[in-house]
């Protein structure tokens, strides 16, 4: 049910997404509604595989981060 709402409270269109006061009724269940279904969320790129099949690239030097930003260590005398 929490998440159902979470999912509600992020959809792209702000006319989409319930009301505060909407979301604490939906989530102490006040009244019997039934939850309205979440749409497509604006970020989604499809399922994740985790297959053996997946080719993973090899990792990358220690000296170099992940997105490219170095990094300095501030050290006293």
């Amino acid at each position: 049910r929490c998440v159902q709402v979470a999912l509600l409270c992020v959809q792209e269109n702000a006319q989409d997404r319930p009301s505060m006061l909407d979301v604490v009724s939906m989530i102490y269940g006040e009244g019997n509604n039934a939850l309205s279904l979440p749409k497509e969320p604006a970020f989604y790129d499809g399922p994740r595989k985790s297959s053996p099949e997946i080719e993973v690239d090899s990792p990358e030097p220690e000296n170099v981060s992940a997105n490219r930003i170095t990094i300095t260590v501030m050290e006293g005398r």
